[in-house]
Parts: structure tokens; sequence; C-alpha cells
């Protein structure tokens, strides 16, 4: 039977109660709302997860978590936080970035000793969370499509530049992960007429 499950069930929720009990414990000086929200994010990662860098801009948050056995390998590049609301100033707009650098040992072979390429592997990671300007229309999506044009030119993140100035944040890293609230339209108005 049913009983195993019932078990199960309570076993996890047992075990998210300590997690959540021990991250409130590790974050004091937190918002009891702020807390919650940590407590509950933490449980949902579990403990073999810890966190690794956050950015907050306005109510826009930023979260990397790790798993606790690469956090050594791990290291952060840089921070932004890129403002795009009214004026280009205004925080209700924007994005907040976030830059790492995870770095592996090199592979060993079956005889116990680094291959021929004794180097360390070493992979770059920018994510990208941001809040875009709303509504339809053409304009509209101007205007997202130029906040997202204004995150990548002006978070300032990474060494590398060219004739004096930074690459932008799409093109500093091997792999960039944009997500958030796009506001992006799906027109299928050119579909339906078709049809």
């Amino acid at each position: 039977g049913g009983g195993g499950g019932a078990a199960e069930k309570k076993k996890e929720k047992k075990r998210k109660s300590s997690i959540r009990e021990k991250t409130l414990n590790a974050v004091g000086g937190m918002s009891e709302g702020r807390h919650h929200l940590v407590a509950a994010l933490q449980c949902q990662v579990g403990e073999e997860y810890e966190l690794l860098t956050n950015v907050r801009r306005y109510q826009m948050r930023l979260r990397v978590y790790v798993r606790s056995a690469l956090r050594a390998r791990c290291e952060v590049v840089g921070t932004a936080r890129v403002n795009t609301g009214l004026g280009g100033v205004a925080p209700n707009k924007g994005g907040c970035v976030i830059a790492l650098r995870v770095t592996v040992p090199p592979p060993v072979g079956d005889d116990g000793l680094a291959d021929d390429a004794p180097r360390a592997l070493t992979t770059s990671l920018c994510f990208v969370s941001c809040h875009l300007t709303a509504h339809e229309g053409a304009s509209m999506c101007r205007s997202r499509n130029e906040s997202c044009a204004g995150i990548l030119e002006n978070a300032k993140l990474g060494a590398l530049r060219v004739a004096g100035k930074y690459l932008d944040v799409g093109h500093q890293f091997d792999h960039c992960f944009w997500f958030g609230d796009l506001n992006y339209r799906v027109d299928i108005s050119d579909l339906l007429e078709a049809a």
C-alpha cells in the first residue's frame, strides 16, 4: 500500500521544515516578508544548494544558487543593476545582472593522471533578469528592444574591452541566460489574415 506514500510525504515535510528553520536562523536582520521568501526558496532548492550571490533593484531580484559541492569552483565576476524606466533613471523597469565563472579541474584518465590537456576548464555564465515596458503596439516593442540594448550596453561586467570600450554582456560570456517579465506580445495577425 498507500502507507509508504504518506510516510514519504511526512518525511519530506519534516526535511523542508528543517531547511526553512536553518535558513531563517542564518539570515537574521531581514524583514519578515524577506525572511519568508528566502526560506521558501532555500526549501525549494534543498540543502545541497547554497546562495552564491544576489542582486536587487527596486522590486526586481536575481538570486543565483549553486550546488554546495561546486561552490569552491564558482567565482562571481560581477553584478550590475541597470535602470531603463522613466528617462532611463526610474528603477521600476530595467535589469539585474550576475556574471560568474565556473572552473573544473582537468579530466583524469584511467591511469589517474591528467589527460594531455592538464589545464583546468573554465566556463563563464551571465544571468540577466529584467522587467520591460508593457502594452501592445510597435512603439512599445521598440521601447522593449531599446531597454534590452540599454541593459546589454550599460551592465559593466568583466574586463573585456575593445578600443577602450567594454564589450556588452552578450559578448563577454560563454553562455548568457535572459529572462524575466519581458512583456513581449505575440502578433499572429499575419497568420490569421493568411488563413
